[in-house]
């Protein structure tokens, strides 16, 4: 081998071992800028995947807020003596409420009726009241001063809500209906899961009714209970086989209700969905999702029952609106944040590549001088 190939071998050498280390440097450089932009980058990155996480659970804690609770009412359409000493103690140790249907037949204080201290006891405890118009009056408006003169005589208030019960509604009545006060107007409903959510934004309430003991009446009320702005009413008798009272099956209905009873809180406006314990699974927390899956059964008299779904509606275009802004603001926010994070990966491509590559050629000519 002469001496100038020998040389030329070691310069091939020197020049491969050269490539190797600036390779290596550069690999070693190129982690380092990996490293510079992962921290800037990171940051950024956290702050997105907390918006995102918060603009996705928006919508269930919106939902959980904007939850109308359905309502229900028992209502019996006979004051029997047995409404007060059976029935009444029944539903008062679980917390239900129900309502009083009067006829010209059903006035407080009349024989065998509940006495009118018995009856005013019961409204203060947070029922209601409602007439039950008979077909046999062929003028409701006549119908109507009979008996508010037989209440006013028993010292009674003239309710506000009317039951038509056998399809007697007529819907010419509503004029009449307004002039005359109501507010609320039952109907017999033909099944127990169709048409209870209706408007209470008019003058006049409709909502249906039907008996409290029918076939499939707990998966119907379950439902009702799942459903933003439901109610239902159930009739109960003392006196027909229709929907006649039995108390065996009746505290099944109302233990039934109670396991879905709807507590109010007086702090509750003042505070935001958080998740709370299941007492099913201590280790396991509730969260708005698997409230708003939860059965909530609110038992109120006419009043009550629209003066809830009209504020909820009320509160719930409010919230709408709301959610809306917010969801807005975060998106705003989150494409802000992806457009910093692709500048900076745009920036350290440009830079990253000639910077290396210029220092890689820079070395090189040096070690070849």
């Amino acid at each position: 081998m002469t001496v100038k190939r020998v040389i030329a071998l070691i310069l091939v050498i020197a020049i491969m071992g050269a490539g190797v280390f600036f390779l290596r440097r550069m690999e070693k450089d190129d982690q380092r800028h990996m490293n510079e932009l992962y921290d800037l980058v990171e940051p950024l990155q956290k702050q997105r995947e907390a918006l995102v996480a918060e603009r996705d659970s928006l919508e269930v804690d919106y939902a959980l807020m904007m939850r109308d609770t359905g309502t229900a009412q028992l209502l019996f359409r006979e004051l029997s003596d047995t409404l007060y000493t059976e029935v009444y103690p029944l539903m008062r140790d679980r917390n239900i409420v129900g309502v009083l249907g009067i006829s010209m037949k059903e006035i407080p204080g009349a024989r065998h009726k509940i006495a009118v201290d018995q009856y005013n006891r019961l409204l203060m405890d947070g029922w209601g009241s409602c007439l039950v118009f008979k077909d046999d009056w062929k003028s409701f408006t006549y119908w109507y001063e009979q008996i508010s003169k037989d209440l006013n005589k028993a010292g009674v208030a003239v309710p506000t809500a009317v039951f038509f019960p056998d399809n007697t509604y007529d819907q010419s009545l509503d004029e009449e209906l307004i002039a005359l006060g109501i507010t609320t107007v039952v109907v017999s409903a033909s099944d127990g899961h169709s048409s209870t959510v209706t408007p209470v934004d008019g003058e006049l309430w409709f909502t249906g009714a039907m008996p409290w003991n029918y076939t499939g009446v707990n998966s119907d009320t379950n439902l009702l209970a799942l459903t933003n702005g439901a109610n239902l009413t159930f009739t109960v008798s003392f006196a027909d086989l229709w929907d006649a009272y039995e108390k065996v099956s009746f505290t099944r209905i109302l233990d039934n209700w109670e396991s879905m009873l709807y507590v109010e809180d007086p702090l509750e406006d003042l505070l935001q969905p958080t998740p709370t314990p299941n007492p099913a699974d201590p280790e396991k927390v509730e969260t708005p999702a698997d409230q708003l899956l939860k059965p909530m059964l609110k038992p109120a008299s006419y009043e009550a029952a629209r003066a809830a779904h009209q504020a909820a509606d009320e509160a719930n275009s409010r919230l709408e609106a709301e959610l809306k802004d917010r969801q807005a603001a975060l998106n705003e926010q989150i494409a802000a944040l992806d457009e910093q994070i692709s500048e900076l990966y745009a920036q350290w491509n440009d830079s990253a590549s000639h910077n290396l590559l210029d220092d890689f050629l820079a070395r090189f000519r040096k070690k070849s001088e």
